[in-house]
């Protein structure tokens, strides 16, 4: 394991709020460690680069956090690429109206457990078809760096 997957871990169930009210962790997620965007107003806007900002700065790392956390294809640039799954790095996959960004916990010639924020609203874990021709994997570290 890596210490940002066990991070991540801890905040396992955290999850927006229906309604008008917004979840205040998710909330400052988004505005503080989403880079302070403006137009943040509520748990509803996607927040899974947040998530993963929140992740890697609580663990020291808050240098490998791209310039645009929020956009999860910003995310592919981060870190040393990786040419297949490893377990704690982080992966970038395509979805419908944009990207998705999250932590690998496990994985096997199909799948991906992906552990990440605003899966199903929430964090958590969760299956993806794994596709490593859209996929970019990527270890955040240097790989001689202990994890």
């Amino acid at each position: 394991m890596t210490k940002w997957l066990d991070i991540a871990r801890k905040y396992e169930g955290t999850a927006e709020v229906k309604g008008p009210q917004s979840n205040p962790l998710i909330l400052h997620w988004l505005q503080i460690e989403g880079g302070g965007a403006d137009w943040v107003k509520d748990d509803a806007t996607p927040w899974c680069g947040a998530f993963m900002a929140a992740v890697f700065t609580e663990c020291g790392l808050q240098h490998v956090v791209p310039k645009q956390p929020l956009a999860a294809i910003s995310w592919a640039s981060v870190g040393e690429r990786l040419k297949e799954p490893k377990i704690g790095c982080g992966c970038v996959i395509p979805r419908t109206g944009g990207n998705h960004v999250f932590l690998v916990a496990d994985f096997d010639d199909k799948t991906l457990l992906g552990f990440g924020g605003n899966q199903g609203d929430r964090v958590g874990a969760d299956t993806f078809h794994r596709d490593d021709r859209h996929a970019v994997y990527f270890w955040p570290v240097n790989e001689a760096t202990p994890a």
